[in-house]
C-alpha cells in the first residue's frame, strides 16, 4: 500500500491520490465489516442489520470506484481514459457475482458503480466523452439484465432446495409412523 501511495503521490494526475485514498478507505470499511460480522458477539445483531451494514460498505466501494472518472479521467489522455473505463466495467462485473443474492445489492453496485462513470464521461470532450458514457449505460442495461436473470435462477434453486427439504421430511416422517 504504501508503495502505491508513493505513486500515486508523484503521478501528475492531481486527482488521483485522493481518488486512492478514497477506495483504500471503502475497502478497508468492507474489511472492518466482515471481520466483525465473524466475531462472537455479531450474533447480538439481526441478519437485517448485518444486511444494512453490507450495503453501506458495498455501497461506498461501489461509489468510490464509480467516481473514478470524475478523479482521473477528465485530464487523462484518450488511452488511460479507456483503459479507467474498461478496468471500472471489469470491477462491475466482479462484483455482481457477489451481490446476485440481493435484488437492492446488485441495484446499488451497478448503479453506483457505472452511472458517475458515465456521468464524468459525459463531461469531458463530446467527440470522445459522450459516446464513451453510451457504451457505459449500454453495458449497465445489459449487465443489470444478465444479474437480475442470474438472481432469478439463484432463488429459483433454493427455492426447489427448501421444497426437496421439505418433502424428504414428510417421506421421513411417514416411514416412522409407517414402522409404529
Amino acid at each position: 500500500a504504501a508503495a502505491c501511495f508513493t505513486y500515486y503521490a508523484r503521478s501528475a494526475e492531481p486527482g488521483l491520490l485522493p481518488w486512492a485514498v478514497l477506495i483504500h478507505l471503502a475497502q478497508a470499511l468492507g474489511m472492518l465489516a466482515l471481520f466483525a460480522y465473524r466475531s462472537p458477539w455479531s450474533a447480538r445483531l439481526g441478519l437485517h442489520r448485518w444486511l444494512q451494514v453490507y450495503l453501506l460498505a458495498m455501497s461506498a466501494n461501489a461509489l468510490a470506484w464509480g467516481i473514478a472518472a470524475h478523479a482521473i479521467a477528465q485530464s487523462a489522455a484518450t488511452v488511460e481514459c479507456l483503459l479507467l473505463v474498461v478496468a471500472v466495467m471489469g470491477v462491475a462485473s466482479g462484483g455482481m457475482s457477489v451481490n446476485v443474492a440481493s435484488r437492492a445489492a446488485l441495484a446499488l453496485w451497478l448503479g453506483l458503480l457505472l452511472l458517475p462513470l458515465a456521468a464524468g464521461l459525459l463531461r469531458r470532450d463530446a467527440d470522445f466523452g459522450a459516446p464513451l458514457a453510451g457504451v457505459v449505460m449500454t453495458y449497465l442495461l445489459c449487465t443489470m439484465g444478465f444479474a437480475l436473470h442470474q438472481h432469478r435462477r439463484l432463488m429459483r434453486g433454493l427455492r426447489s432446495q427448501a421444497e426437496r427439504s421439505e418433502l424428504v421430511d414428510a417421506l421421513r416422517q411417514q416411514k416412522v409412523l409407517a414402522e409404529q
